[in-house]
């Protein structure tokens, strides 16, 4: 479903799921961790297992961004389908939030 790991200081969620109501639980309690750690959380959301984010999961990923960001840190997201980058691209999230093409390039990301 959601597996955190780290590369480096950045945690790395794996989503191998659709976010929707029924699985939004579990993205909060994988990310719950990532903005408990001292200093700066820097998370990456790998969407490449994400077939389909619907409404309420979309809010979910907004409102941990903004978490993120309340704590001076930042949630990027990598790896999106083709739907679920149209998704985010029409709904504005893909304006607000950083997408990348894969993992290791929004996990770089933070160190620039």
């Amino acid at each position: 479903m959601f597996h955190r790991g780290k590369s480096g200081a950045v945690d790395l969620i794996h989503a191998s799921v659709s976010i929707n109501d029924e699985t939004v639980a579990k993205l909060q309690s994988a990310l719950e961790p990532c903005l408990q750690v001292a200093g700066r959380p820097m998370a990456v959301l790998d969407l490449a297992g994400v077939e389909l984010i619907d409404s309420r999961g979309l809010e979910e990923i907004t409102d941990q961004h903004r978490l993120f960001i309340e704590r001076g840190g930042d949630l990027k997201l990598s790896a999106p389908l083709p739907l679920v980058e149209d998704i985010l691209e029409i709904t504005g999230i893909a304006d607000t939030i950083d997408i990348f093409e894969n993992a290791n390039s929004a996990v770089g990301s933070f160190s620039h």
